[in-house]
């Protein structure tokens, strides 16, 4: 598919996520919620997203995320009880046996949490403090050994906090390389540095389709995706 195609491809369908997405509001969001967004987001790092937010949600209402468990360093054990454990669906009717990384996700909850409550009390005042988006995600990756510059975009974004990040993986640089804006990039970006080096020029890229970043990601990324499934059809 030429380029022109994929664009016109992405353009419709940035109509339609612009359409579709529920808006959210971070500032009415309770304590409960945001931190069930950073778990999903925590958990999600080669996960489907299923089983990352129907793990979430179980942490989330078994009430051990109370400040003083989360100060006294006392979840990480309960947390990978949780993550060994059988979990219903939250979309549906089947059981997860276990999720995938009992022992790494434990300890990056309980490590990432502990951080933010250690620093902020709680996570509703880290992210009521007034930083710009983009202070605020280096922010959370510094303080959280789970959150990459992807998964703090994400946590951004499913919040309601901005919409002029974006979620850069491999199939948005595929499609900066096919624009042609993109040399020698690795689908690793390891750094913040780097990553707002190639999310700068994405968003430089995305103002022709003239919506926000996080929708033009969005569409880009079901495009993209279903492209690269095709070839290997």
């Amino acid at each position: 598919m030429k380029l022109w195609q994929i664009d016109k491809a992405v353009n419709g369908l940035c109509e339609e996520v612009a359409r579709v997405v529920q808006r959210i509001d971070f500032i009415e969001m309770t304590e409960c919620q945001l931190i069930k967004e950073l778990l999903v987001c925590i958990l999600g790092s080669g996960v489907r997203h299923d089983i990352s937010v129907s793990y979430a949600t179980e942490i989330i209402q078994s009430n051990l995320l109370t400040k003083k468990n989360i100060l006294n360093n006392e979840i990480q054990l309960a947390i990978r009880e949780f993550l060994q454990s059988p979990v219903k669906s939250c979309t549906g009717n089947s059981v997860y046996k276990r999720y995938r990384y009992p022992n790494r996700g434990a300890k990056l909850i309980s490590q990432t949490i502990f951080n933010i409550y250690h620093k902020y009390r709680s996570l509703k005042k880290l992210v009521s403090s007034g930083s710009d988006a983009f202070t605020l995600r280096r922010e959370l990756i510094g303080l959280c050994p789970g959150i990459g510059p992807k998964q703090a975009s994400h946590f951004l974004k499913n919040i309601g906090y901005t919409d002029e990040v974006a979620i850069i993986d491999r199939h948005i640089i595929r499609y900066m390389e096919l624009a042609g804006v993109n040399n020698e990039i690795s689908f690793k970006i390891s750094t913040i540095d780097k990553y707002e080096e190639i999310e700068n020029r994405f968003i430089s890229l995305s103002n022709k389709f003239h919506y926000s970043a996080s929708v033009v990601d969005q569409a880009m990324w079901f495009v993209m995706r279903a492209l690269s499934r095709e070839a290997y059809v």
